[in-house]
């Protein structure tokens, strides 16, 4: 992230402004990584012919809060993911 306030910096963004967008999108970013996976899960069992079953549906909704949740989750393109990472 701060690779990105120091662009909004010099795009003249205010930092009021900045200090509360780029969380938000950076956190909205993430989900919207989770939800892509488990939703191309169902894509590709469905092209397959795969029926899942309910227990499987849980399972991949479980894995989408656990992707969410994960610092191993790009959610800023350069960021390595890795917990020392800033």
């Amino acid at each position: 992230m701060p690779a990105v306030f120091e662009c909004a910096d010099r795009l003249g963004v205010s930092k009021r402004v900045s200090s509360i967008t780029v969380p938000l999108g950076v956190t909205l970013n993430r989900d919207g990584s989770a939800l892509f996976i488990v939703l191309v899960c169902f894509f590709f069992a469905q092209m397959a012919n795969v029926v899942l079953n309910v227990g499987q549906i849980v399972l991949l909704t479980c894995v989408a809060a656990c992707l969410t949740c994960s610092e191993q989750t790009r959610s800023v393109p350069g960021r390595d993911g890795g917990p020392s990472s800033p």
